[in-house]
């Protein structure tokens, strides 16, 4: 599951309380099945003022299919169609850390 911190529509807070949520009620087996990813400034599914352009669909793919599970999902945020800035989303259960470098270009 992905989430946008800046998400304007409904809470991030809600996503994140649906994941604990789910992981105090299945246990330490979550991480087995579930993730959720914290997106910086995006906002309801797409837009914002942070990263909003990356692909879920490709990571799920490779765990499902693989047995890959995905540590963190890149993202990059486009302007004028450049580039202006990439982030990682991390998942909640690594801490909720958001790992973020900004790259001019």
């Amino acid at each position: 599951m992905y989430f946008g911190w800046a998400d304007t529509a409904l809470s991030p807070l809600m996503g994140i309380d649906y994941y604990e949520k789910v992981a105090a009620k299945s246990g330490p087996v979550t991480r087995d099945f579930y993730r959720l990813f914290m997106v910086p400034g995006m906002f309801h599914c797409r837009g914002g003022f942070g990263t909003d352009r990356f692909d879920p669909l490709t990571p799920l793919v490779n765990w499902v299919e693989g047995g890959a599970a995905p540590q963190r999902i890149e993202a990059s945020q486009v302007e004028d169609g450049k580039n202006c800035a990439h982030a990682a989303a991390v998942p909640v259960s690594r801490g909720g850390a958001l790992q973020r470098e900004r790259q001019r270009g």
